[in-house]
C-alpha cells in the first residue's frame, strides 16, 4: 500500500503538501507574496494525516522566513504539537530534516543531522528527499537525477534558481543607557522586505530620563532607487562644565546607484539643529559610498566593508558654510567560534561652523567612554579592535581597546568589555551592552547594534 502510495504520491497529494509545495516554488523564485500566502494555506489544510501534519509543521517552518524576528514564539510550539502529532513514518522525518536545514543554527539547528535524515528517506520519498540534498550542497544534481514529474515545489525551485530571500523582519523592544540619554526604553524595527518588494525600511524610537527621539529610512530596491531617511531628537552633550540639551532634526531625500557589493547614495539635505536655544540651519547636500565585501555564517562576518561620506552647508539656504568628510574602514576575521574586527575611522570639516557641528567622537560608537561632545575638533582620527565571542547559546561577550586623536586635544586611550545577545537575523538583530573606559570618562552604553 505504502508503495501505491509512494507512485502516485506527486499525481495524488495531500491538499495541504500541494500548497507547501506552490509555496516553496513561489517563495524561492522570488514570488514571495503568493508563497507567503500559499504556506499559511499549508498550515489551515493540515489535518490528523501524517502528510498533513508534516506540511503544517513545514509551513511552520517557512513562515518563519516571512514573519518577524520574535515568530518563533509562536511557530516554534506549533511546529513541535504538529511533529509530534505527525508519528514517525518519513513524512514525519522529512519534516525534521528541514527543520535542521532551513532553521538558523542558533536556534539548534544542525546542518549534518539534516543531510542524515533526508538521505534516510531517499527511497520513500525519493523527490522530496533529494531537494534537502540539494538545498544542503548547493549542488542541484539530485533533484535533476529525479523525473521532473517528481520533483517538488523546492526542486522545481532550485533547478529554475533559488532567489535567495532577505529574511525576516527584526522588532526590538528594549532597555538603553547613555550618558546623552540618560535610561529609557526604545524600539526597533527594520524590515528587509516591505511589500515583499526589497523595499528596506527601519523605525526607530526612545523615550528616557534625558532624551527622547526617533527617525526611519526607506530605500527602494533595484540598481537604481531612491532613498529617504530622517531623525529628529532632544539629547545632551558635553560642553566641558556640564551637560547641554541639544536638539537636532533633519531630512535626507536621495537616490542610490548599486553595483554588485557597491553602493552609492547622494540627494539634498534639510537640517537643524537647537543649541542652548539657538537654532542653526545646516541646509545643502550629502553624499556617500559603501563597499560591503562582507560575508555572514552563524552571525560572524568576515570580510572588509569601506566607506566615505560627507555633507555641504550652503549659504544662503544655510545659517553657516561647512564641507565635511569622513572615511571608514572596517576588517573582520573569524577568530575559534567569535570574530575579530578592527576599525579606522577618520572625520574633517572646514568652513565657519557652530561648534555642535564640528566632528566629535565618544558616546556609544567611536571611543566608547568618552562623554558625547566632549571631544571636539575640526578633524579626529580613531582605531579600535574589538573580539566577540560566543559563550551560550545567543549570549556573546566582547572585549575592545583603542584610541582617538582630536585636533586641539591631542591622544585618548580607551577600552572596555561587554555582553551582545545575538539572535537571527544577522546583522540586524543583536542588542549590546558595553562599559568604556576613557582618560575623559567612563560610560555604560546599552544599544541595538553592534558599534562597528
Amino acid at each position: 500500500m505504502w508503495a501505491l502510495w509512494t507512485a502516485l504520491g506527486i499525481a495524488w497529494a495531500h491538499p495541504a503538501v500541494e500548497a507547501l509545495d506552490r509555496g516553496d516554488e513561489a517563495w524561492f523564485t522570488g514570488n514571495r507574496r503568493a508563497g507567503a500566502r500559499a504556506w499559511r494555506q499549508a498550515v489551515e489544510l493540515g489535518d490528523g494525516a501524517p502528510e498533513g501534519r508534516a506540511a503544517e509543521a513545514m509551513a511552520r517552518l517557512r513562515l518563519l522566513r516571512a514573519s518577524c524576528s520574535l515568530a518563533p514564539l509562536w511557530h516554534g510550539p506549533r511546529y513541535e504539537d504538529a511533529l509530534q502529532g505527525c508519528g514517525e513514518g518519513p513524512w514525519c522525518v522529512l519534516a525534521l530534516a528541514d527543520f535542521h536545514l532551513m532553521v538558523p543554527v542558533e536556534l539548534g539547528a544542525d546542518r549534518e543531522r539534516g543531510r542524515e535524515l533526508a538521505e534516510s528517506i531517499r527511497e520513500e520519498l525519493p523527490g522530496r528527499a533529494a531537494s534537502r540534498l540539494a538545498w544542503a550542497s548547493g549542488d542541484t544534481t539530485p533533484v535533476l537525477a529525479v523525473e521532473p514529474e517528481a520533483r517538488d515545489g523546492l526542486g522545481r525551485a532550485l533547478v529554475v534558481g533559488r532567489v535567495v530571500d532577505p529574511g525576516p523582519w527584526v522588532l526590538g523592544v528594549g532597555v538603553l543607557a547613555g550618558h546623552a540619554t540618560g535610561w529609557g526604553l526604545g524600539v526597533h524595527l527594520v524590515h528587509p522586505d516591505l511589500l515583499r518588494r526589497r523595499v528596506r525600511g527601519a523605525l526607530d524610537g526612545f523615550v528616557a530620563t534625558g532624551a527622547v527621539g526617533g527617525g526611519g529610512y526607506l530605500e527602494t530596491a533595484g540598481r537604481v532607487g531612491a532613498v529617504l531617511s530622517g531623525h529628529a531628537s532632544r539629547t545632551r552633550w558635553w560642553d566641558g562644565t556640564g551637560w547641554v540639551p541639544v536638539d537636532s532634526a533633519r531630512v535626507q531625500p536621495g537616490v542610490v546607484l548599486r553595483l554588485g557589493p557597491v553602493a552609492a547614495r547622494a540627494g539634498p539635505l534639510v537640517r537643524w539643529e537647537t543649541d542652548q536655544g539657538e537654532v542653526f540651519a545646516g541646509h545643502g547636500a550629502w553624499a556617500s559610498a559603501r563597499v560591503d565585501g562582507r560575508t555572514w555564517r552563524s552571525g560572524r562576518p568576515a570580510g572588509v566593508w569601506v566607506g566615505v561620506g560627507g555633507e555641504l552647508a550652503l549659504s544662503p539656504i544655510a545659517d553657516y558654510a561647512r564641507q565635511g568628510g569622513w572615511v571608514d574602514l572596517r576588517a573582520y576575521q573569524p577568530a575559534g567560534k567569535g570574530v575579530l574586527a578592527g576599525r579606522v575611522r577618520g572625520e574633517g570639516a572646514l568652513g565657519e561652523m557652530p561648534a555642535i557641528r564640528l566632528p566629535t567622537v565618544g558616546g556609544s560608537s567611536v571611543l566608547r567612554g568618552a562623554r558625547p561632545g566632549s571631544l571636539r575638533g575640526r578633524w579626529t582620527a580613531a582605531a579600535e579592535a574589538e573580539l566577540r565571542y560566543p559563550v551560550w547559546g545567543p549570549l556573546w561577550v566582547a572585549a575592545f581597546g583603542g584610541g582617538a586623536a582630536v585636533e586641539g586635544s591631542g591622544i585618548h586611550p580607551g577600552g572596555g568589555a561587554g555582553v551582545r545577545w545575538v539572535l537571527p537575523p544577522q546583522p540586524r538583530n543583536t542588542v549590546r551592552l558595553d562599559l568604556g573606559v576613557t582618560d575623559v570618562g567612563v560610560e555604560l552604553v546599552v544599544a541595538y547594534g553592534e558599534a562597528f
